[in-house]
């Protein structure tokens, strides 16, 4: 049976809702690339030959139902091809044996990000250099407040991954970030908020901002790398714990990561890169501590499926989220390391 982009979109655990006849039929739900709830717009009718159209209004990802198996899946043009039931090049797919066609219906496959260009790390760096002076303002006291009070960063680890806030609305022209231009966006939005920096080796890699605005609570500025974030790394054979949002790995650093390896992936859906992978596959210990919601428990099973010998999937003593269950009370070291078997808690000598 061929599938189209809301086929995929539903089997990855997600539940778009309808809202209105636009292109011959619109859907909406978080996007699968960046998170961004209700961001991620879909059209299933719209250029049909190709599975529909999908385009995100946070991260500005964009493309077809191939463009998303290859984006999001790693598949090759020819097996997306295959999946969704269209022609590849002068032959189908469909008329080839199964072995031909790669099973990403299981399991994790890596996905290799690329850097963005130096202009753009240039312009991040500045971005968040900035940030560092927007905690003076009110509205940045309010914000340090809430990352004090609801997700239990201290001003010491607030410094360290180098947070910021930016306080109010900024437009920065694209080709001051090496991005294309385009026609109807010539400059870069920045949405008030508290700054997350990806950090690189003496670089900036990405920029994702948590917002006040319940219909988008994550924005990633256009042209950020989508590696997942490896928080404190301090070399392998230790326990791993894969999250979602930066802001509890970020937690999870603070509290424990004297004994444990934290990785973000930014989204249930996102995928390990090959070193993270590497990191999952020779872990003692892998947590999967992906949110306890539907997109979660789907994605959680993926990974159960490719790292079966090590992973674990303990559940959080109340909430959806390390974040949930701080707010609860719950004393989050004594928790993850009552998991952790003696002569795996080795510290990280200072």
């Amino acid at each position: 049976m061929n599938m189209n982009l809301l086929d995929l979109i539903q089997d990855d655990g997600f539940d778009p809702d309808y809202k209105g006849s636009t292109n011959g039929g619109e859907c909406a739900s978080p996007c699968p690339f960046c998170g961004g709830k209700d961001r991620f717009l879909i059209w299933p009718n719209n250029r049909p030959e190709k599975g529909g159209r999908f385009w995100c209004r946070a991260c500005e990802r964009h493309g077809d139902a191939i463009t998303y198996l290859r984006e999001q899946k790693g598949m090759s043009y020819r097996d997306a091809c295959a999946l969704i039931g269209i022609k590849s090049g002068l032959r189908s797919l469909r008329s080839q044996p199964p072995s031909r066609i790669k099973k990403d219906s299981t399991g994790l496959s890596t996905k290799t990000s690329v850097d963005p260009p130096l202009i753009w790390q240039r312009m991040a760096a500045a971005i968040v250099q900035e940030g560092l002076a927007g905690w003076q303002t009110p509205r940045g006291f309010d914000a340090f407040r809430f990352l004090s009070e609801q997700k239990g960063l201290t001003w010491q680890t607030i410094v360290a991954y180098r947070l910021g806030f930016n306080p109010a609305v900024k437009y920065i022209p694209r080709k001051l970030w090496g991005l294309p231009l385009d026609n109807s966006k010539k400059s870069v939005w920045l949405p008030p908020g508290v700054i997350i920096p990806l950090q690189g080796c003496n670089t900036i890699l990405r920029l994702r901002f948590r917002t006040d605005d319940p219909d988008m609570r994550y924005y990633i500025v256009p042209g950020s790398s989508t590696a997942p974030y490896l928080l404190g790394y301090q070399g392998p054979n230790r326990p791993l714990v894969v999250l979602e949002s930066e802001l509890d790995a970020i937690l999870l650093s603070q509290v424990v990561g004297d004994i444990v390896n934290v990785a973000a992936l930014g989204s249930a859906q996102a995928r390990p890169d090959p070193f993270l992978d590497n990191e999952a596959r020779t872990a003692p210990l892998l947590f999967c501590l992906l949110d306890f919601d539907k997109a979660g428990e789907t994605a959680s099973k993926k990974w159960q499926q490719t790292y079966a010998v090590n992973y674990r999937r303990p559940i959080l003593p109340t909430g959806k989220d390390p974040s949930d269950a701080y707010k609860a009370g719950v004393d989050l070291r004594a928790w993850l390391t009552s998991l952790i078997p003696t002569h795996l808690q080795q510290r990280r000598i200072p």
